[in-house]
This record gives structure tokens, C-alpha cells and sequence, in this order.
């Protein structure tokens, strides 16, 4: 019968959980029932997986990462860099103002200025508003509406890194390690760390001077490789999360098995495991000269995030032209042919004109 590696417990029907060797938050598909038990699962969601998916928020919103439990991509805050205006970045790198309802009267107390995120909002404010000025004509003012879109560079902060996401960094190396058959007393020594009862230094940034892992130019991976060398005594994992965030993970640098070789590569936007060829062979006396002198590549995490953003945008706009059309083509059913054709025409560049001045106004805004 399996154990729970980290508390010992035999896992049972009642006691197992499906615990995922990338996290669900950032739309990890692989998983197991046969690493930990329910409680150890909970307590380290709560914290060490909390914490670093909350680091990597921002991109499984911006690629509407599929969590397959049905939740969608979580908002995550930003503000205009010009304005000072405060938004919400919804699913797939939506904004929405924070503050989304504005009415304004005029001096002359009977012309409003409405400012709302969406067209369901400006309805209900109509509505709300016809209950006092009847003569309120809410398809002649929607028809008339102004469609804009944010032109204004938005900033967003984020941290990379610190004790917690790294425990959750060195849990997923362990996981996919006892996954694929490895010994679990080849990384009974690092259980202490992952509790958070010491400060094992094994986890650090690496970004190497060539791609480890080939990748084509629009594929944005999570990606595990593990490799226990017998000869140089040493079992390490190299991680790729959204192909940006890198990270070796030293399992044990007085590795005693047999040599060891696995690998695992998911390819977030087609949802699907995928093959791979990649070029890691790290000497150990490399590896702890890294671990010794890291540093936070500040400038290497920046290059690697604006490639991911390219291909973010090249999406969104896929995405929002598809989108476009079928706004359009529900917003102009008519029975007669040629005025159906005249009002999708009308209704799709409605939709698409502000769009297209925005991305021409922002060519530069990555």
C-alpha cells in the first residue's frame, strides 16, 4: 500500500487526494493519488502552492489557463501607467475599471454621461434611469454609445521567487521524481524543507546562455526534467513554468541510484502533453558552484516574460477578432438578406474599429 512521503500515512479511499505535479491554478493536467494524503495536500495548498500561484496569476489569466475543474482564470489588479486609473485584468487580459459605473449630470440637469464597462451595465443604468425620465430612448442612446478601449500602458506587480514558492518548486520536482518510480529515500532529507522545519538551500533560478528546451516559436510550456547521474553523485530537476520561470531544484547532491531520466513537457495553449528534445547535462560540481553564487536574473526573467507577451497579444487578437464576428452576427439577425448583410457590417466595425485604434495607438506598449 502507498504512503503519504510527507507524513508517512498509508493512503487509503478515505485519505488520498489527487495531488498535481503542476499546480491546477496555472492548468497543470498530470497528477497522481499516490504521493500524498488529503491533509497534506490541503495544508500545502493553503500556502507554499497559494504563494506561487499567485506569482503566476497574471499569465494563467492572460492565456485563460483551463484549471479542467470548471473555475476560470482569476483576476489579478493593474494600473494605468498615464491615468492613475485602478483595474481589474480579467480572464484572457480583459480590464475592467475598478470602479465601473459613472453618471454624470450636466449643469443642465437633465443630459447624463455614462461610463460603464459593458453594454449590460449601460442597459440596467438606462433602465434605472427611465424610471425617472421616461422619455429616455435606451436603443437610440445604446446605437450612439461610444466604444473605447484602454490605451493607456498598464503596470503590474509581481514578485518571483522566496522560500514559499520555492518549497512548492522543489514538491513538484519530488512529485514527478516518486511519480515516475523514483526512490523516496533519495529525498527523505528534503521533507524537513518542504514543511518549512528548515532552510534547505536547493532551489534557485537558471537561465542558461542556450534554450534548454527546444521550443517552437508560439508554444509556451510547463516542463519537468529529472536527472540522477551515478557518477557525479547527483539528482537534480530543471523546471520551466509558462517557459519563462526556470528553476533548478537540487534533489540530493550525494545521490547513491542508479542513473536516472525523465522528463515531462505540456503545452498550455493546445492543453496537451507533448515531445520533446532538450540539451541538460549539468556537472555537479556546476551545479553547486550555481547554487552557491545565484542571483535574481531580473533582466533574463524580463527578456523571457515580453516573448510570452508577443505571443499573449498575437492570441488576444485571434481571440477578439473571432469574438467580433459572432458579436455581429447575433446583433444583426434580420429576415431579409441584404439588411442582415448591411447590419453585420455595421455591428462588426462597430465592435472592431476601436480595437484596431487601440493596438495602433500601443504598438510599443509590451
Amino acid at each position: 500500500m502507498e504512503k503519504c512521503y510527507l507524513c508517512g500515512k498509508s493512503l487509503s479511499a478515505e485519505n488520498s487526494s489527487k495531488e498535481h505535479i503542476f499546480l491546477n491554478a496555472i492548468g497543470g493536467r498530470l497528477k497522481s493519488k499516490k504521493l500524498i494524503c488529503r491533509t497534506c495536500n490541503a495544508n500545502f495548498g493553503e500556502k507554499i502552492d497559494f504563494t506561487l500561484s499567485e506569482q503566476l496569476k497574471p499569465f494563467a489569466n492572460l492565456f485563460n489557463i483551463n484549471r479542467g475543474d470548471g473555475e476560470i482564470a482569476k483576476p489579478f489588479d493593474a494600473k494605468g501607467v498615464t491615468s492613475g486609473e485602478k483595474y481589474s485584468i480579467k480572464a484572457g487580459g480583459n480590464p475592467t475599471i475598478k470602479k465601473p459605473v459613472e453618471v454624470n449630470k450636466t449643469s443642465e440637469g437633465k443630459v447624463f454621461i455614462i461610463q460603464t464597462n459593458n453594454k449590460n451595465e449601460a442597459i440596467e443604468i438606462l433602465d434605472g434611469l427611465k424610471k425617472r425620465y421616461s422619455q429616455i430612448d435606451t436603443e437610440m442612446v445604446l446605437d450612439s454609445a461610444v466604444y473605447k478601449y484602454v490605451t493607456d500602458k498598464l503596470c503590474v506587480s509581481s514578485t518571483f521567487g522566496g522560500a514559499d514558492a520555492f518549497r512548492s518548486l522543489c514538491k513538484t520536482a519530488v512529485n514527478f521524481y516518486i511519480l515516475k518510480n523514483g526512490d523516496v529515500s533519495n529525498i527523505n532529507h528534503l521533507i524537513p524543507f518542504l514543511k518549512g522545519e528548515s532552510d534547505n538551500d536547493c532551489v534557485f533560478f537558471h537561465y542558461s546562455e542556450h534554450e534548454i528546451i527546444e521550443r517552437q516559436q508560439h508554444e509556451i510550456l510547463h516542463s519537468i526534467i529529472i536527472s540522477g547521474d551515478k557518477t557525479e553523485k547527483i539528482l537534480y530537476a530543471y523546471i520551466e513554468l509558462f517557459s519563462f520561470y526556470k528553476v533548478i531544484v537540487l534533489l540530493n547532491d550525494n545521490y547513491n541510484g542508479e542513473n536516472f531520466s525523465s522528463s515531462y513537457f505540456y503545452d498550455i495553449l493546445d492543453c496537451d502533453k507533448i515531445q520533446k528534445c532538450f540539451s541538460l547535462c549539468l556537472k555537479k560540481k556546476e551545479i553547486l558552484k550555481l547554487l552557491r553564487d545565484r542571483i535574481l536574473p531580473s533582466i533574463e526573467i524580463r527578456k523571457e516574460i515580453e516573448k510570452i507577451l508577443v505571443i499573449w497579444r498575437e492570441k488576444a487578437s485571434e481571440d477578439f477578432l473571432v469574438q467580433s464576428i459572432d458579436n455581429a452576427i447575433d446583433s444583426s439577425l434580420y429576415p431579409e438578406e441584404t439588411e442582415m448583410y448591411n447590419e453585420f457590417l455595421k455591428e462588426f466595425l462597430k465592435e472592431i474599429t476601436p480595437w484596431v485604434i487601440a493596438n495602433f495607438n500601443n504598438v510599443d506598449s509590451i
